[in-house]
């Protein structure tokens, strides 16, 4: 086994910070999730009590307000996608770590595929028209971490793995 070159031990640290910051996302929403749910049962039970003291039928009135309730079940599910996205990417980054710490090619290979997914999560922001220069630059950021671990994993470091 080669020594491990210093630029593979810095990108292996620095995958550290998705992993975490995914786990810590991922036990957030299930905390949160129950509450979430509590404001949908709210909106039932407000709108119900309150069609019932203005003399309106409950029925209609859960349906004439219902796309308030139907955007929040909306929400969650776009959430729970973002969430699914963050608990592969922990995933893989836990993985990545690993595989390039002991060196291995399937570590190179995992972090190669991660900076793909940094590519294109880099560039979502801009094709989905997200225009706000927060979202732009962090995107920019990401995505240009991205290239820079497949320049990196491409070059002649790809010989020292086994």
């Amino acid at each position: 086994m080669s020594v491990r070159p210093k630029g593979v031990t810095i990108l292996a640290w620095l995958f550290t910070y998705p992993a975490i910051y995914g786990i810590f996302q991922i036990i957030s929403y299930f905390i949160m999730r129950p509450i979430q749910s509590q404001t949908i049962f709210n909106y039932f039970g407000s709108i119900f009590f309150y069609s019932i003291s203005v003399g309106m039928d409950p029925m209609t009135s859960i349906f004439l307000y219902g796309t308030i309730i139907f955007q929040e079940l909306y929400s969650i599910n776009q959430f729970s996608i973002v969430y699914a996205y963050l608990l592969i990417l922990s995933l893989l980054s836990i993985f990545t770590i690993i595989g390039l710490l002991r060196m291995k090619r399937w570590g190179r290979y995992l972090a190669l595929i991660m900076g793909i997914l940094y590519i294109m999560s880099g560039v979502v922001p801009v094709i989905l028209g997200i225009e706000t220069y927060v979202a732009i630059g962090i995107g920019l950021i990401i995505a240009i971490f991205g290239v820079v671990i497949i320049v990196y994993l491409m070059g002649d470091v790809k010989y020292e793995f086994e």
